[in-house]
């Protein structure tokens, strides 16, 4: 079983993969690129694989748990299938490092910007808007935790030394 796992980056890197993927003409290349992502990514202990991060709808064993705070939220995955590993890794390239509300306000259009669409099964492609469902309802719970109005101002919890933060407890 491959685990792997993906924590949050810069803005200005999280559609890198999107990009790349989207310059690649040939479909072979776009999915060994997927591949790829999948297998770059870092590993996840096996212990963090429990039944309340686990993702229902996907053809293999899928898990995203929630990383960071709600200014700057990110997530960590694992899966057991090479492509459903890429798959996610690119939906979490757009969507971590991202605060909660951007998260939650940001629909999927990825999918369809990357064209994928009618490349993948419709198993696959479920299995992925289930992924992408799963990170932006992490996101708005992680709102609702941190009372932060979705659409609206914010009144996250200060630490001692005045930094605004709401460390995410597991569902």
């Amino acid at each position: 079983m491959q685990l792997s796992t993906i924590t949050p980056t810069p803005v200005c890197h999280q559609v890198a993969a999107l990009d790349t993927l989207r310059a690649l003409t040939d479909w072979n290349e776009r999915y060994h690129y997927l591949l790829d992502l999948g297998e770059r990514m870092p590993s996840l202990p096996a212990s963090r694989c429990q039944g309340c991060y686990r993702v229902p709808g996907c053809a293999s064993g899928v898990w995203i748990a929630p990383s960071g705070d709600a200014l700057l939220f990110g997530y960590l995955g694992a899966a057991q299938c090479p492509m459903d590993a890429g798959l996610m890794a690119l939906a979490m390239s757009v969507y971590s490092g991202r605060s909660a509300e951007d998260i939650v306000a940001m629909p999927p259009r990825f999918i369809d910007e990357a064209g994928l669409e009618g490349r993948f099964t419709h198993q696959r492609l479920r299995g992925l808007c289930t992924m992408v469902e799963r990170m932006r309802d992490l996101a708005l719970r992680c709102l609702v935790e941190a009372r932060i109005p979705v659409g609206g101002g914010s009144r996250a919890e200060r630490n001692e030394k005045g930094v605004r933060v709401l460390r995410f407890r597991a569902p």
